[in-house]
């Protein structure tokens, strides 16, 4: 029955042909089995490495699974991994890199704010949609119509911040201790905005600095009630440890955002750190196969808050590119802005005209026994 059919079907184009004589000509359909190339920026070196290689695991489960289900289009994905390091010159490196040789249709990154708005202007003017899994730093809310991210703006998280320095612990006098960059210095604006109590000092150093002592004993002098500590991991444990050695851990409350979001922070701590809070972003608590998956990629001890939202924005990325039947860059960011209450294994997502997730719930973990432990 099948060869009969064939058979009959060149039947029917031969007579045709002959009918339409030469103004037919027969064209042969072509199926793309070519992989659909996406980018992933990460830092896989320096003071993030190890968010950006928990990450580069969600990315990789993600694109397994994917391809597992039949790939995009009928197509394989294939992911181009690059480290951007924390770093706006090598991020924008990277970004034309992935842009002008990789070919790739779409980019799930970077990690640090800095480094998405070094890639934004390259997407941007490319027109390849961007989707960061961790940059929360204001500014991006306008990086451009092809960029998103699935984390909340620091204007939440800041906002959230103030709020419960000020509502929940009844703090009224609150000093500020932040590194110089993109990420720190937005939170910082964001929270001045937001605190309804007095901010006594405001003292900044730069990311990764190794000595703090002089900022904590300005901030010491202006005898606040609290600190909000806005750092990376390597200054942020340099300052709490000479906050200790200082005396200063007994007198005041401490708060550090989402970049404080790794047991390697606390590995180095250990006790010395008991009573110090973060927060970090409030992800769904369910019982998904993704803790269990994840563990072929990456040892337990290593995966970080953000690794199932880099899982979720490849995941939303293919979803889109399928949905829009086509590679092209307008027509993806068309989909993805149209995006509604997309369920994935770290949260739900939504995005508003910025290309910003709606909504922002965070955590707050206190440091217990040398051990984060959520409190709120």
């Amino acid at each position: 029955m099948k060869n009969k059919k064939i058979f009959i079907s060149f039947a029917f184009v031969a007579g045709l042909a002959a009918l339409l004589g030469s103004h037919f000509v027969y064209q042969p359909v072509t199926v793309q089995t070519e992989p659909i190339v996406i980018g992933y920026m990460g830092a896989l070196t320096g003071s993030a490495a190890f968010i950006g290689k928990s990450t580069q695991a969600g990315i990789m489960l993600a694109a397994d699974q994917v391809n597992e289900e039949g790939g995009v289009l009928g197509r394989p994905i294939e992911i181009i991994y690059e480290d951007s390091a924390c770093d706006a010159t090598t991020a924008a490196t990277a970004a034309m890199k992935l842009i002008n040789i990789d070919n790739v249709v779409g980019i799930i990154g970077a990690l640090c704010s800095h480094a998405t708005l070094a890639a934004a202007p390259i997407a941007e003017a490319a027109q390849i949609p961007l989707i960061s899994y961790t940059s929360s730093a204001p500014a991006i809310t306008d990086a451009g119509e092809y960029i998103f991210r699935v984390v909340p703006s620091d204007v939440f998280q800041a906002q959230h911040a103030a709020r419960y320095l000020h509502e929940d612990l009844q703090v009224e006098r609150v000093a500020i201790l932040h590194c110089r960059n993109d990420y720190c210095e937005g939170n910082k604006e964001a929270f001045l905005e937001a605190f309804k109590g007095e901010v006594t000092s405001q003292e900044g150093h730069e990311e990764g600095a190794t000595d703090l002592r002089t900022q904590i004993i300005k901030v010491m002098a202006t005898n606040p009630e609290a600190v909000y500590f806005l750092g990376f991991p390597t200054d942020t444990v340099v300052g709490i440890k000479q906050m200790a050695e200082l005396g200063f851990l007994d007198r005041v409350k401490v708060l550090g955002p989402d970049t404080w979001s790794t047991q390697t922070i606390w590995d180095s701590l250990g006790a010395l750190a008991d009573g110090v809070m973060y927060m970090q972003p409030g992800n769904i608590k369910d019982d998904t196969s993704f803790s269990k998956d994840i563990l072929a990629y990456l040892a337990p001890e290593e995966i970080s808050v953000y690794t199932s939202r880099a899982y979720d924005a490849l995941r939303i990325m293919t979803q889109s590119i399928n949905i829009s039947e086509g590679v092209n860059g307008e027509d993806i960011v068309e989909t993805l802005y149209e995006l509604s209450n997309y369920q994935g294994v770290a949260d739900s997502y939504s995005f508003d005209q910025n290309g910003d997730v709606v909504g922002a719930t965070y955590d707050i973990l206190q440091i217990q026994d040398g051990l984060p432990v959520l409190i709120k």
